[in-house]
């Protein structure tokens, strides 16, 4: 991920990246969790870049 990322940060890209799945998480809100976590993923992957 952290890869693709970077080529994407090198080409310029300013769109918009949605994760396409999410870890299946035990909880109340297993979508909401699962998403949540995908997302401080890429957060954290387009910090690192």
């Amino acid at each position: 991920m952290r890869r693709v990322l970077r080529i994407l940060k090198r080409n310029g890209f300013e769109g918009v990246i949605i994760p396409d799945h999410a870890p299946q998480v035990t909880c109340a809100a297993p979508w909401h969790a699962g998403m949540a976590y995908a997302l401080g993923y890429l957060r954290a992957g387009l910090q690192a870049v």
